[in-house]
């Protein structure tokens, strides 16, 4: 009886293994895939972005040797940046931006306070900001997020050679140039150009709209502002623009990896 029992066992034991091992070449042993770290860095919220726009300053003031200027214009101008961004939340993402804004003419009229003389200037005037920003995107209905931002940073600008002409007053008021007595030509100085840095910063509103996965179309408003810088300096004082203020009127494209 002992005997058939330990037979039975073996022939049991025997036909388990047998089962075991078909087993184990008939079901072969999951394969994990290797990790792409470019795609899972880049599939965790970051998404890159362009802009074009169209910048309107907004009443742009100035002085001459601490005396405010008579007048001043900016012409509008184009702009243009790039930017790589954040997506905290549903709600919440960040991004950091480089605009180039394209050169425009500036036009200031004032008068010296110690020769009394006045004058006319005129330069070119462009540089580029770097702004660190942050945006609440409020919800989407219809493929269409709003949202508002606010951005800080540094701007650079540079102006062009400065063209100074006299100017004589008058007797109705009005101001022309003052001509060169021998030759009958309008008096023209030469100031030279320079570069500043300033700090910057901005307001930002507008809206997304959803074209295909990950990508969508950006229409948006920014209030950017410059602080105080000096252009040229001569003699009797520096010319310095005040505030600098823009409106700027933009489109792009944002472009997320994990969508």
């Amino acid at each position: 009886m002992i005997r058939k029992i330990l037979v039975l066992g073996t022939f049991l034991a025997a036909a388990c293994g047998q089962a075991a091992q078909a087993a184990d070449l008939d079901v072969p042993a999951p394969i994990n895939p290797p990790q792409d770290e470019t795609s899972s860095f880049f599939g965790s919220g970051w998404y890159i972005r362009g802009d074009i726009g169209y910048s309107v300053p907004t009443g742009p003031s100035g002085s001459f040797a601490n005396l405010p200027l008579r007048q001043v214009s900016w012409a509008t101008s184009a702009t243009a940046g790039i930017g790589v961004g954040y997506k905290i939340t549903n709600w919440i993402r960040a991004d950091m931006t480089g605009d180039y804004l394209f050169q425009r003419d500036v036009h200031f009229f004032g008068s010296d306070p110690v020769t009394g003389q006045f004058f006319r200037n005129s330069t070119g005037l462009g540089g580029y900001t770097v702004l660190a920003n942050g945006y609440f995107d409020v919800g989407t209905w219809s493929s269409v997020t709003p949202y508002v931002g606010a951005g800080v940073g540094y701007a650079f600008f540079r102006n062009t050679e400065i063209e100074n002409v006299p100017m004589a007053q008058t007797t109705t008021g009005s101001f022309v140039p003052v001509t060169n007595p021998v030759t009958g030509q309008t008096i023209v100085n030469r100031l030279p150009g320079g570069s500043r840095g300033s700090f910057a910063w901005a307001l930002m509103a507008g809206a997304s709209v959803d074209l295909a996965p990950g990508l969508k179309f950006d229409l948006g408003y920014r209030y950017l502002n410059i602080a105080d810088g000096a252009l040229a300096s001569t003699a009797t004082g520096a010319t310095k623009l005040k505030s600098l203020g823009m409106n700027q009127f933009r489109v792009g494209l944002r472009y997320a990896f994990d969508q």
